[in-house]
């Protein structure tokens, strides 16, 4: 009776400890932020300033101004070259200068404001004076700006207050893993309109059928309109609409929903089947095996690295983009004539790689409802096909799957189940990046981790390149010149592979030395806490691409009336002026953006470790590097977007 009282004195003791410990460090949060807040804005007496500036293809000189609170700003604007125009973000005050060709002298514009708002403001050109038009970016700061600052420490304060929260109540699982790793699942399935439409035999071709007829004009616009990028219907339906729609969208609430709808592998795979909507058992083609060594994405690492390098002229050239769309529907078709079912996309496919590493992350899942009725049941129509459909052309076996990562939501192996257990599912995100590699069947790899790399390394770069100030960076990716555009090859192949993966590896060295064990290697921590940049990579994405669509969605409503260039005017459109939309609240969304994806990585971080070590103390020694380096790159990323 003793011990008993004893132990329940000590648990109580602990939890009380444990509380005091949080609500300490949360009270500590809370007077750091509010004392940051009110040391940095200190009132400056308000003056005039006058500030000249120069626009040339595709920047401004100077690119970045500081200006006071409450000064009055008066800035004179010319060009070197072309017209150009200047747009402030937030102040929504726009001047410009129409150049005229032969004229004696330049024309030079005045822009007067009270800079009344405090923060860090983009400028930007308003005028179309060539192929960068969209990205010509310059900043202004007005003092005090301390967004960045206080953004920065809400994020290290963020890591500090999750910690505490989450790591007293975190339970050590060690391998193989937790049994029931779900917070909530709805099964989708049992929506009546939903199980048949999945279940119709042309279902997919329902699905894919429109996007192919908008890919068709995406081709045609691109080699056949106009070559001004943001008055061409490819550029603006692929790289604004498209691209936003997929990281907003598709892939954090979807996973692989595009790989569903995706057009540009259908004509390889009717071909290879014979029909469109039908089942034929014979296939057209020689139908070989993908070779096992390459069983993995390396291919479609580096296909996405080789398409990186040329993103200047890809997001800004409509033939490019033309172009790469006849690619992306010839490739898979050479490849159903040589190999089963989606090779493509299982292994090629650069759009592919990097939607299947997001798709860990994504509400929706496709799995079995029951894995002891598929494993009592020999028929295993799932993966052999049966008259209702065929097998999985991914090459996934339904019984086995616990991720995202590999499964195409092509919907056969839910028509092809005799046994109705195969089902799509809503769940809380995040689960897949705990399955694995601790109960799972399929082992995770280094080809997995580059891929992360990758993805976080690129989400930085493109942001710095299109969305700075930096028009030396523009001229590289505009490939000026075969020297410049080297070194931007060189800075998008370099950076993912070897720089980012270095400092990552200085950070998971250091989580191996403090957690002082030998039982678990350095190559497995490597691998394991690489997933942690998943949340925080598809959250850096989503706020790019807030920020590209909030600024250039105006564009689109002008091109759907003349999606060549021609001069049609269909929808009474044509004339739609460019206008950015809440072009002061995007650093806000942003910031939040950012603070909620280290959330999540963080979360991933904890419960990483717990699954990968067998003591507590060992998992929370070995996730602080792990942390530190998250809040490092969240602080990258805020200075990117607000500093």
């Amino acid at each position: 009776m003793s011990n008993t009282k004893s132990r329940n004195f000590w648990k109580t003791s602990t939890l009380l400890k444990e509380k005091k410990f949080q609500i300490l460090t949360l009270t500590l949060i809370a007077v750091t932020l509010i004392a940051l807040t009110f040391s940095m804005t200190k009132a400056q007496s308000p003056t005039v300033r006058e500030i000249n500036i120069r626009a040339f293809m595709f920047g401004y000189d100077p690119s970045e101004i500081s200006v006071n609170q409450g000064d009055t700003v008066v800035i004179k604007f010319s060009s070197l070259d072309v017209s150009h125009g200047l747009y402030i973000d937030g102040y929504d005050i726009k001047t410009q200068v129409i150049m005229v060709e032969g004229a004696e002298t330049n024309e030079t514009a005045e822009l007067r404001f009270v800079a009344y708002m405090a923060g860090v403001f983009r400028f930007r050109c308003t005028l179309t004076c060539g192929y960068f038009h969209p990205f010509m970016i310059g900043k202004l700061r007005v003092e005090p700006a301390n967004q960045f600052a206080f953004s920065s420490i809400l994020a290290a304060a963020t890591a500090v207050g999750l910690f505490a929260i989450m790591i007293p109540r975190s339970k050590i699982y060690g391998n193989p893993g937790p049994s029931n790793p779900y917070m909530f699942r709805f099964d989708l399935l049992k929506i009546g309109i939903v199980n048949r439409l999945v279940k119709l035999r042309s279902w997919q071709f329902l699905a894919q059928y429109p996007n192919l007829l908008f890919f068709i004009l995406v081709i045609l616009t691109g080699l056949f309109g106009t070559q001004v990028g943001n008055k061409n219907l490819s550029i603006m339906f692929v790289w604004i609409l498209w691209w936003a729609a997929l990281m907003l969208a598709l892939v954090p609430f979807g996973g692989r929903s595009w790989c569903m709808i995706c057009p540009l592998p259908s004509f390889g795979e009717w071909v290879n089947r014979g029909t469109i909507t039908g089942k034929r058992e014979k296939r057209f083609g020689l139908n070989l095996k993908w070779p096992k060594k390459l069983d993995n994405i390396w291919i479609q690492n580096f296909a996405f690295l080789s398409t990186s390098m040329f993103i200047g002229i890809l997001i800004t050239r409509p033939w490019a983009t033309g172009y790469l769309m006849v690619l992306l529907i010839a490739t898979p078709l050479i490849l159903h004539l040589v190999f089963k079912d989606r090779v493509f996309c299982r292994y090629v496919c650069p759009v592919s790689g990097f939607i299947g590493l997001y798709s860990n992350f994504s509400t929706l899942e496709l799995r079995v409802r029951d894995r002891k009725v598929c494993l009592e049941h020999v028929g295993k129509e799932c993966i052999k096909g049966s008259d209702k459909g065929y097998g999985c052309p991914w090459f996934e076996f339904p019984q086995n799957m616990n991720r995202n990562a590999y499964c195409g939501l092509c919907t056969q192996c839910l028509k092809t189940c005799p046994k109705d257990n195969t089902t799509l599912y809503l769940r809380v995100g995040g689960e897949d990046l705990y399955v694995e590699p601790w109960h799972g069947i399929k082992k995770r790899g280094l080809d997995e981790a580059w891929k992360a790399f990758i993805m976080a390394t690129l989400a930085f770069l493109y942001g710095v390149t299109f969305m700075g100030p930096f028009s030396w960076l523009k001229d590289m990716a505009n490939m000026v010149s075969l020297q410049q555009w080297g070194l931007f090859a060189v800075l998008v192949w370099g950076s993912t592979l070897a720089v980012f993966p270095a400092i990552y590896f200085v950070f998971i060295g250091l989580s191996k030395l403090v957690s002082r064990t030998k039982e678990v290697s350095l190559k497995k921590l490597f691998i394991n806490y690489s997933y942690t940049l998943i949340p925080m990579g598809l959250l850096a994405w989503i706020a790019f691409s807030v920020a590209i669509l909030f600024i250039n969605a105006s564009y689109i409503i002008a091109v759907i009336s003349d999606p060549f260039g021609w001069g049609w005017d269909l929808l009474g459109t044509k004339h739609f002026a460019w206008q950015p939309f809440l072009s002061g609240l995007v650093p806000y969304l942003q910031v939040l953006i950012l603070i909620l994806g280290l959330v999540f990585a963080l979360r991933a971080t904890v419960k990483i470790s717990m699954r990968t070590f067998t003591e507590k103390a060992q998992a929370v020694r070995a996730s602080v590097p792990v942390a530190a380096m998250l809040v490092g790159y969240t602080v990258l990323l805020l200075w990117l977007w607000v500093g």
